[in-house]
């Protein structure tokens, strides 16, 4: 009967941890990225890229990759307004 009751606690008990693993992947965050392109489509490496929340006015910053791409993570789940700015610098040919 001692057994019985021991195995009902801890199936009770595992239940209970399971049931309780979906809370954890409750988050107050996100992740916002993208890729910079010209208008030719040809990457913007080396780009800064500023994402500001817009109710508390707080800004988060990153720069694109080699590749255009851009990540900036975690943020607090809310609007943002994203600013992006590169400077451009022409390869000059040889002649």
């Amino acid at each position: 009967m001692l057994k019985s009751i021991c195995r009902l606690c801890a199936l009770c008990f595992a239940l209970l941890i399971l049931a309780s693993y979906p809370l954890a992947a409750q988050r107050d965050t996100a992740t916002l990225e993208g890729r910079i392109v010209d208008v030719t489509g040809a990457v913007v490496a080396n780009a800064s890229v500023t994402a500001t929340n817009t109710s508390t006015n707080f800004s988060y910053r990153a720069k694109s990759d080699g590749e255009g791409a851009w990540t900036i993570s975690p943020v607090r789940i809310g609007s943002y307004q994203i600013t992006i700015s590169a400077h451009y610098c022409p390869r000059q040919e040889n002649r």
